[in-house]
């Protein structure tokens, strides 16, 4: 039980360091228990972004991701007062007729419930080719500054267009 070592003193002075270094290392740890580490200071938000959202009537996966990206903006709340949000909808109810300006607002009224305008694109997708370019395929959006610039275009697509791709962006641009 002596663990190889002969002399009694330098067992004792041995355990008696393991025991002491056991609860000094307890005692951190219940003192630092629930703390986050601070790396520096906490930065808060400032600037103001908009997220631009594309839609049509026809798009499944929009009606399904659109709401979501909303409703995770919102959920961090000290974030949400700076992003605004706008719709375009892209397309009438057929891929192959043009918006009305009152189809986007019977749209965003019924369907997709974002906080804020909905407008429609102008045909055959002028704003689209703007502020998100290449193919177009829908969901799409894109993340514009104060000034109307474009941050960040997002890849559209059913398989390409990631929600939390979308909300961690915009959140980290009103730092």
């Amino acid at each position: 039980m002596g663990y190889g070592i002969k002399s009694a003193s330098l067992r004792r002075r041995i355990i008696t360091w393991s025991w002491r270094a056991a609860v000094i290392g307890g005692l951190f740890a219940v003192a630092s228990c629930g703390k986050s580490p601070q790396s520096g200071p906490v930065v808060q938000p400032t600037k103001k972004v908009e997220l631009v959202l594309f839609s049509a009537p026809w798009c499944t996966k929009c009606k399904d991701k659109h709401p979501q990206i909303q409703a995770q903006i919102k959920a961090a709340t000290e974030y949400a007062p700076f992003i605004k949000f706008k719709l375009y909808v892209t397309t009438g109810a057929l891929s192959n007729e043009p918006p009305t300006q009152a189809l986007a607002e019977e749209y965003n009224a019924n369907v997709l419930h974002i906080d804020g305008p909905a407008f429609a694109d102008e045909w055959r997708w002028k704003n689209f080719r703007k502020l998100v370019g290449g193919t177009m395929e829908l969901p799409a959006a894109a993340l514009l500054d104060e000034a109307g610039n474009v941050i960040k275009a997002f890849a559209p697509g059913e398989t390409t267009f990631l929600v939390d791709d979308v909300v961690t962006t915009s959140l980290e641009a009103t730092l």
